[in-house]
């Protein structure tokens, strides 16, 4: 039980510092190959924030285990929800952009209502994960398409920008091209064996 315990929390801390590593070096490569801040941000940050999840369900689904990747998917919207921007708002009420309502929202309400409609015969068939790969890929490739559009003064785009810049900056200055490799590696690696402890 106390090594079942500590594999989970080795786990977990080889999952945050994984993603935290495989973003930077990410980004980082991204940049010095020309990709502009706020493609970066909108594709290779927002993905490599999620790579944790993405990892311990993909190791769960490879193990036979796919009741956790379907648990780890609609546990984590019920936590980032119900938890998270709750949490948020006790501490600071977040204002919400008005494009944030007219564009995130209805598409969030759409993704989170196919999980129940795909899963009616009982199986997420490989078909329906294909047609989900697509709508995320679609829905990036939008946001990004409206980004480089967007008014200046959308506040969400404008902080997204800001954020990324800052984080890519930070990074190049004390990163050479094959250290950012090895981060992105590193980072990679440790995803990787952290999502193995962390579903065993």
């Amino acid at each position: 039980m106390l090594i079942t315990g500590l594999l989970l929390i080795l786990g977990l801390t080889c999952l945050v510092f994984g993603a935290d590593w495989f973003v930077k070096g990410a980004a980082g490569l991204a940049d010095a190959f020309g990709v502009s801040p706020l493609v970066i941000g909108l594709t290779v940050v927002a993905y490599g924030t999620s790579m944790p999840e993405l990892v311990v369900s993909a190791v769960a689904a490879l193990d036979g285990k796919s009741a956790i990747a379907l648990g780890n998917v609609v546990g984590s919207n019920i936590a980032n929800i119900g938890l998270i921007l709750a949490i948020t708002a006790l501490i600071s009420p977040p204002s919400v952009d008005g494009g944030l309502i007219k564009r995130e929202i209805p598409i969030l309400l759409v993704s989170a209502a196919l999980v129940p409609l795909a899963l009616r015969n009982g199986v997420i068939s490989r078909a329906e994960g294909i047609a989900l790969i697509i709508g995320a890929i679609a829905f990036t490739i939008a946001t990004v398409r409206y980004s480089k559009s967007a008014p200046a003064g959308d506040q969400l785009i404008s902080e997204t920008i800001s954020e990324t810049v800052a984080e890519i900056a930070e990074t190049k200055a004390t990163s050479s091209t094959l250290r950012l490799v090895l981060i992105g590696l590193a980072g990679l690696a440790l995803l990787l064996q952290g999502g193995r402890w962390f579903v065993g």
